[in-house]
């Protein structure tokens, strides 16, 4: 029992531009997918938790409320009676969000056509639930086995899922699509296993021992951190370091055996949360070091409102020359889009890098 899937196995499913916009940039960040590949790990790491999944859905939120007061002295008649009105308005209000995704008579709409791979596939045919769903997506398509029957309407239901999808923050669509490697790091912080990473676009091979994964100061992207040694390196050169979960992949991560109870001593852990504070999860590599920067006025306008990887500013910093206490990186990647407003005095390496990188733009303009 479930929804009727046709031979080829391929859909039709209309998106908001909204959604459309949203899944195409998410699609050129996630760059190992194609459009299908993509689809398809949206239903696979989503659909079972989706609002487009009614029944199982309401279900979840209404236990998860009993979860939240079952040691709150309520009479039981009430708790049935509140109970009651919770599912019924949780049941109305996400009727009403599926019916507004499935609505294109308001907002200009893309036609995407592409195909359900075959794990997919077994998950939409025994998709039972469509059952108590068929007001919502359906109607039953005739069949002389009650045990086999079919209903219409898979298109609106992968519809449905999609569009949840594009109303998601960055980091809640990048634990959908990233989930195995989730999975992975998350078992071994557990478990208290090191990692082996290799990142095949540099030929490195680093093993890892996780900490946290913890997000940016502003809620951009969450990374890996904890400490690191080249393979081959010196068993006692381990460096404070992070990986982005965006740029991580599977087949980069493997699980290692564990080698004693803790990673990390209690020295380690109070040295890593003092660099992960003092310079976010994002530039945990690299040595801080005194960054002297003259701004224009218009420079020190956009210092003001341009927060993302911001570096503090030193307090003895002055009018003319902002002095910060950060990473080479962290520098050139908050400055460089300041342009001209924003000139490096020193160090003379961050300098020397900005000069090389303006002008190899400047060149391709020549």
């Amino acid at each position: 029992m479930g929804f009727h899937i046709n031979g080829s196995y391929k859909i039709r499913v209309t998106l908001s531009e909204k959604a459309d916009t949203i899944i195409k940039d998410d699609l050129n960040m996630f760059s190992t997918f194609n459009e299908t590949k993509f689809f398809n790990q949206i239903i696979e790491n989503f659909g079972a938790d989706s609002k487009a999944s009614f029944t199982s859905y309401c279900s979840r939120q209404v236990e998860e409320f009993k979860e939240s007061i079952k040691d709150c002295k309520i009479p039981n008649e009430a708790k049935k009676k509140i109970f009651q009105t919770l599912e019924r308005k949780i049941k109305t209000q996400t009727k009403e969000e599926l019916r507004s995704y499935m609505d294109s008579k308001y907002s200009n709409t893309t036609s995407k056509l592409f195909r359900i791979n075959n794990k997919n596939v077994s998950y939409l045919q025994y998709y039972s639930d469509i059952e108590y769903e068929a007001d919502i997506y359906g109607a039953k398509i005739n069949s002389d086995d009650e045990h086999n029957k079919e209903y219409s309407g898979v298109s609106k239901y992968v519809r449905c899922i999609l569009e949840e999808y594009a109303t998601l923050s960055l980091i809640q669509r990048v634990h959908i699509i990233k989930k195995k490697e989730y999975d992975i790091v998350n078992a071994a912080i557990l478990q208290n296993k090191p990692l082996q990473i290799t990142k095949k676009k540099n030929s490195q091979e680093f093993m890892f021992y996780p900490y946290k994964i913890i997000s940016d100061n502003w809620g951009f992207q969450e990374y890996l951190t904890g400490y690191s040694k080249k393979k081959n390196g010196p068993n006692d050169e381990k460096i404070a370091s992070s990986f982005s979960m965006i740029r991580l992949e599977e087949n980069e991560i493997k699980t290692r055996a564990k080698t004693r109870k803790k990673l990390f001593s209690e020295k380690e852990i109070k040295e890593l949360e003092k660099n992960i504070l003092e310079r976010s999860p994002s530039f945990l590599l690299g040595e801080k070091e005194k960054i002297h920067v003259q701004l224009t006025e218009a420079g020190k306008k956009l210092y003001r409102t341009k927060l993302n990887y911001r570096p503090q500013k030193d307090s003895d910093s002055t009018e003319n020359e902002y002095i910060f206490s950060c990473t080479e990186q962290q520098a050139y990647v908050y400055f460089f889009a300041f342009g001209a407003d924003a000139e490096i005095i020193s160090p003379i390496s961050l300098r020397e890098r900005m000069k090389a990188a303006y002008k190899n733009a400047y060149e391709h303009y020549e």
